[in-house]
């Protein structure tokens, strides 16, 4: 990061969000392997996305409760 002139910041987010992803892939590629293809793409596809929608989801809820500004 430093010989290319990226933030650490960025490089914390980039290093976080592979880490996160990485059990995700070898999960998937054990199940493709077992011969359940349609069962790995679909997890493939699926599992990010809940985990933004739970995550996101929760995170918006919890602030509009805590707001006085509901409408």
């Amino acid at each position: 990061g430093g010989f290319l002139g990226i933030s650490p910041t960025i490089m914390g987010i980039l290093v976080l969000a592979w880490g996160n992803s990485f059990g995700d892939l070898i999960a998937d590629v054990t199940i493709a392997k077992n011969g359940s293809f349609e069962t790995a793409i679909t997890a493939i596809f699926s599992g990010p996305v809940q985990n933004v929608l739970l995550t996101i989801g929760t995170g918006f809820l919890i602030a509009a409760l805590r707001s006085d500004d509901l409408i």
